[in-house]
């Protein structure tokens, strides 16, 4: 929105003639805004537009200035429909006192239109606004005026930012035609009109109807500059890139090769054959010969850029990793495999040193945008060695992993543990408006999309709002030297050799896709092993991926649910890592995609009769990384410093909800598709949601074993296991719910609202007062009963050694491949728990309260570690319940 203050200060320094009062306090407002303090500025424009109605009455020009500067000062602090009301008012009063002839009145509406789009994300008001001023100005001017035009063309950019390719053509090209006639086809308006409608035809594929108009555009740059001279090439130089491109996607490589070829002169004659602009058109044209496979006229233009970048460019250069990656991809085609290995290596080095950069002042959204742009290049070593096959190089992609996997919720953890610790005011004072923002946006989304509409509400702003704050913590940390925590230190794959005991392994799984010139459809998973002797982390690479998450994860999960004994799933899953870990007793394992799906210790190895966890202790950790950083010592056994707080046994609100149900999950699919989505907790015969008895036995039973090892405990039962009590929990030591858990597959809600997207909106916990929620009735609480995991992810958890999440399906979510597992394990997590004990598929009622006792007995009274207590809670369960469905469900993840 900077640009659009500068707007309104343009025209306030420009045109208006102001009294001095109003004139001294409009000075010191934009004096704030432009150092960023906009609460000062917000307090004085305040004060000027209240003057500016005394002075000149409401109906005058500079009353209508001091809204616009007030409305864009509220609008850059995320304060939405405030700033909406005011520019409206603006708007108004600028076409009621100048008229809709005035270009003011065309410049305040566009500016509009863009908050409604840039700000709002509301196409539909941006429409509206956009049609209205564009029939003001047919009105006042007529059709054939260059206002007209700029607002068909705006229009036009509306539906083609929609992808309503019909709407925007007609409009694209009646402002092409007025530009032409009015202002001349050599005039930069009809240039950009040209453009425009070219880009619409190049979205669709139309590459011919594409063509003419950047040749057009191409033939009148060249004839008002010339071609033989600097300006054709300031200016001119895009548009025959373009074109150039053009040619390139339909295959017509001559015709490209002959515009690169040009381009490539140019800028040496104009910017010199040392400049990076030369090197950048080298490298174009000799990607051009490689699409081609004219690889050693391709070969020689690489080598040129090459040399420049390394001689010109900063060494973090944005492109030079790119460059690199390029002229690898030209050795990697011929099986040019050793010369291709130093510039792959040279490039993930620079990606990886431009990603900790560049992740200064980025917001976590905007960091899952950056690793967009270059993450399918680490994605693309893996194929690369197979097709090698030089396993040592095995190192090199362990070593990436380790800053690279799971990189989204390291960076956000980070900045949260560094804000809490800060002991500076400001940066406090910002962190708290920031957790207050994104609890906010969790309440907005339980709201009817109806009733935010009604109340004027825009998620999206205060999203929006809540990455500003997040990007000023970020950049503020980064000038106080703290930048660097925000992305993981570099670390060498023997830091886990040496940090491993005898008998013990790592197992770092990632899952991959397979390139071959172009991305394929094969999925491969690569395991990686490191023990305590290994010369070289061992890489083992596992195939059939595809067929591992579609037919082989559905059968163990089809023969889980069936209580069918599985024969056939530790072949697929574990087996091919078994002779790397012959004599290992304990791996510490980092899974990823199809194996954040299933419990390792369920795994049947019908060889040996045995399940995997009789023959090894499995602990689950989110990366390699986390290895290293992972404290071995055994859980404190100071049991005066523990907190431990339960939650269990629910009332959901609705007497027909006594009815015992077995399990603690979600209800029969065929019932809810009948009903809203989020009915889906409702039990499928009685309507509502099925109380739980074993989580009140549960809750008691631990609440006494707790009190006999002298703990701090609080319970809370009934009407009391709300929302509210449970956001008021302050960093316990241990954290247990016992409740209904869900999980919304995407699928699932494909028609919802837009919010159901983000997955942790899709993944959550019943508690009090849930069914009245869900039944559109009050339940006399502040919160409405449902936890999601966008709440959970705000709790406060820091030093919180463990969250028991004892319910249906809670360890399931959306599944990222390299960052784990989007939904409540993730957000417990982030919320500072180090350990998680969560679910995997629906949970017996009965059973689990027997398991939790026993887990809580073994920590609270016998005193092991929460990890070992957890593995003999297991056990012993399995003694009586030979079948995994009761005693495999549960996974701890973390320390």
């Amino acid at each position: 929105m900077k640009a659009f203050i500068s707007t309104f200060v343009f025209f306030f320094i420009s045109w208006v003639s102001l009294a001095q009062n109003w004139e001294t306090l409009n000075e010191k407002g934009i004096y704030y805004t432009f150092t960023n303090e906009y609460i000062k500025s917000t307090e004085i424009f305040e004060k000027a537009k209240i003057q500016a109605e005394k002075e000149f009455g409401k109906n005058h020009e500079n009353y209508a200035t001091a809204c616009l500067l007030l409305g864009a000062v509220y609008s850059e602090r995320g304060l939405y429909p405030q700033a909406e009301s005011l520019i409206i008012e603006g708007v108004r009063i600028i076409e009621k006192v100048l008229g809709a002839k005035h270009s003011k009145y065309a410049k305040y509406s566009n500016n509009l239109i863009s908050f409604y789009i840039e700000d709002c994300f509301s196409y539909a008001k941006a429409e509206f606004v956009c049609i209205e001023a564009k029939k003001k100005i047919e009105e006042a001017l007529g059709k054939e005026h260059p206002s007209y035009a700029s607002y068909c063309n705006k229009l036009a950019k509306i539906y083609h930012n929609q992808g309503l390719y019909a709407k925007a053509e007609p409009l694209y090209i009646e402002s092409r035609n007025i530009y032409a006639k009015v202002l001349g086809k050599e005039h930069p308006d009809y240039a950009r009109s040209c453009d425009n409608l070219a880009f619409l035809y190049m979205n669709q594929g139309l590459y011919a109807k594409a063509e003419p108009l950047y040749m057009e555009i191409n033939n009148m740059c060249e004839k008002i500059n010339g071609k033989d001279n600097e300006t054709y090439y300031d200016h001119c130089a895009t548009y025959q890139n373009k074109l150039s491109d053009l040619y390139k996607r339909q295959g017509l490589y001559t015709k490209a090769e002959s515009l690169y070829i040009e381009a490539k002169n140019s800028c040496e004659k104009f910017k010199g054959k040392e400049s990076i602009d030369y090197a950048f058109s080298c490298n174009d044209l000799a990607d051009l010969y490689k699409e081609q496979g004219s690889y050693a006229q391709a070969e020689v233009l690489y080598i040129e850029s090459k040399n420049i970048f390394d001689k010109k460019a900063e060494k973090n250069h944005s492109e030079y990793a790119l460059t690199y990656n390029d002229f690898a991809d030209l050795y990697e085609k011929q099986a040019l495999y050793t010369k291709a290995e130093p510039l792959y290596k040279e490039a993930s080095l620079k990606l990886i040193s431009n990603m900790k950069r560049d992740f200064i002042g980025l917001s976590e959204k905007e960091k899952d945008e950056y690793l967009t742009t270059f993450k399918d290049y680490f994605e693309r070593y893996y194929s690369f060695i197979l097709k090698a096959q030089k396993p040592e190089l095995s190192t090199w992609l362990l070593e990436n992993n380790l800053i690279t996997k799971g990189l989204l919720f390291f960076s956000t953890n980070q900045l949260r543990r560094n804000l809490e610790k800060t002991t500076d005011k400001n940066l406090q004072d910002i962190y708290e408006q920031w957790l207050a923002k994104r609890k906010e946006i969790a309440k907005i989304y339980e709201m009817s999309k109806e009733n935010r509409k009604a109340e004027n509400i825009y998620p999206q702003a205060l999203e929006k709002e809540a990455n500003e704050l997040e990007k000023t913590l970020s950049s503020s940390l980064a000038q106080k030297g703290i930048s660097v925590e925000l992305t993981p230190r570099e670390r060498s794959w023997t830091e886990i050799k040496d940090k491993l005991v005898k008998k013990e392994a790592l197992v770092e799984i990632t899952r991959v896709r397979y390139y071959d010139k172009r991305w394929t459809d094969t999925v491969f998973y690569v395991a990686f092993v490191v023990k305590k002797d290994s010369k070289l982390p061992e890489m083992i690479v596992l195939h059939n991926g595809k067929d591992m998450e579609a037919d082989h994860i559905n059968y163990y999960r089809n023969s889980i649910k069936a209580h069918k004994q599985d024969v056939s799933s530790y072949k697929i899953f574990f087996e091919p890592l078994q002779k790397s870990i012959k004599g290992i007793k304990k791996v510490y394992f980092s899974g990823d995609g199809v194996y954040h799906q299933l419990n390792l210790a369920t795994l049947f190895n019908p060889n040996s009769k045995k399940y995997l966890s009789e023959k090894l202790n499995i602990q689950l950790i989110s990366t390699a990384r986390d290895f290293l950083d992972l404290n071995k010592k055994e859980l404190k056994k100071q049991a005066n410093t523990y907190r431990l707080y339960l939650f269990g046994y629910p009332d959901f609100g609705d007497t027909s909800s006594k009815k015992r149900t077995e399990d603690r999950g979600i209800a029969d699919n065929t019932f809810i598709n009948r009903i809203d989505k989020k009915q889906r907790f409702f039990d499928a015969l009685s309507g509502s949601i099925s109380y739980l008895p074993g989580t009140k036995k549960e809750i008691e039973t631990i609440e006494f074993l707790a009190k006999k090892a002298k703990i701090l405990t609080q319970s809370y039962l009934a009407d009391q296991a709300n929302e509210e009590n449970l956001k008021k929990v302050s960093e316990p030591s241990i954290l247990h719910i016992a409740t209904h858990g869900f999980f919304i597959e995407e699928q699932d809600n494909a028609q919802e609202n837009k919010h159901f997207d983000n997955p942790l909106l899709r993944a959550g916990l019943l508690f009090a007062g849930a069914e009245l929620t869900l039944k559109k009735q009050e339940n006399g609480n502040k919160e409405n009963g449902i936890l999601t995991a966008q709440e959970a992810m705000n709790l406060d958890l820091k030093n919180t050694d463990l969250v028991v999440l004892s319910a249906c399906e809670t360890g399931l979510g959306e599944i990222r491949n390299g960052e784990g597992v989007y939904g409540l394990q993730r957000a417990f997590k982030q919320a500072g728990s180090k350990s998680i004990l969560m679910s995997l598929w629906k949970v017996d009622d009965t059973t689990t309260q027997e398991m939790m006792v026993l887990f809580y007995e073994n920590m609270l009274i016998k005193k092991q570690d929460k990890r070992l207590a957890f593995i003999n809670a297991q056990n012993e369960l399995k003694k009586k319940y030979k079948d995994p469905y009761y005693w495999g469900a549960f996974v701890m993840v973390g320390e």
